[in-house]
């Protein structure tokens, strides 16, 4: 790990005491490293008692005090979030397992990445439900008004697995949370193309996230736009709009929503003309719950105004 510089008034002194005889001066720069590994020893000190406390809150379920240790922002795995953002993370993970227990079965290396920053990294072990497994995790601290405080929360897995999907993730990718669990997915379709644009294979709905079940269309498909479409239960997890397309912008809207691991339908498709209305087509109705408006087009290829009508949720 690497050493905190020498303070000023340190060198100062060392500068005065050499000018004035070499074995002075050499007593001198022996007081000065003493120095400056006190001074490290204590913020290293200071380091290892939030990383310890980190676990310790944990497991004692004390979300005041979890609170406490977090910096104004913490990136929270693969989340930026406010320490009580982070607070309530924590907080639903520990209901939903509720004899989760996490341990540190290795010493911290405390790695200096800054002058008021540091990674302190280590292997915790945590158990629930009668499994336990092992975890080389980290935690980032930085110094804020001469005390050290938590700016991330992660581990080698996750950073791992957000490269990987990183990776891969097209740019035009449908950005949302459908399974509500507060984590950002991606979707996108896949399928090969013949020179004029028609899918030779029926367009697949791929997904970064292993737990995205797949959708498929028909063959000869120019492709299938897809729309977040919100939460339209209310349940915090984003609905999926989906309308194939060909050639002619009378098209059919269809919705989904995750439930158990599978997509559902959430109302009867229903034909759009897609011209340069980006209208969002389904949308909550107001003091009405598991109801939605959509705007759909009558389809006679005459009538191309929005009507409107009042569904309720499957």
């Amino acid at each position: 790990m690497k050493r905190s510089f020498i303070t000023c008034c340190i060198i100062f002194a060392f500068i005065v005491f050499a000018s004035c005889s070499g074995s002075a001066g050499g007593k001198v720069s022996d007081d000065a490293s003493r120095q400056e590994v006190v001074e490290q020893d204590d913020a290293d000190a200071e380091v290892l008692e939030i990383v310890r406390g980190w676990t310790d809150v944990i497991n004692a379920r004390d979300y005041d005090a979890m609170e406490r240790l977090l910096g104004p922002h913490v990136k929270f795995y693969t989340q930026v979030y406010t320490p009580a953002q982070c607070v309530d993370d924590e907080r639903k993970a520990l209901k939903k397992y509720p004899d989760f227990k996490v341990y540190i079965a290795s010493g911290i290396d405390v790695l200096k990445t800054g002058e008021n920053a540091v990674k302190a990294s280590y292997t915790i072990h945590t158990s629930h439900g009668g499994k336990s497994k092992t975890h080389n995790a980290y935690l980032r601290l930085n110094r804020i008004d001469g005390r050290w405080y938590i700016t991330a929360v992660s581990d080698e897995t996750t950073d791992l697995n957000v490269a990987r999907r990183s990776a891969n993730i097209p740019s035009n990718a449908l950005v949302g949370d459908f399974n509500g669990d507060g984590n950002t997915e991606y979707l996108w379709t896949d399928a090969q193309y013949d020179d004029e644009g028609y899918a030779l294979t029926s367009p697949r709905l791929v997904s970064d996230a292993g737990f995205i079940p797949p959708l498929e269309w028909n063959e000869g498909l120019m492709g299938v736009l897809l729309v977040n479409l919100g939460s339209l239960d209310g349940s915090g997890r984003d609905f999926l709009g989906a309308i194939p397309y060909g050639l002619s912008s009378w098209c059919t809207h269809e919705a989904y929503y995750l439930k158990d691991g599978r997509w559902q339908t959430a109302v009867e498709p229903f034909t759009v003309f897609l011209g340069d209305d980006d209208t969002k087509r389904i949308n909550r109705v107001k003091g009405k719950p598991g109801y939605v408006s959509v705007i759909y087009n009558k389809g006679d290829g005459e009538d191309f105004d929005n009507h409107i009508m009042t569904v309720k949720l499957k």
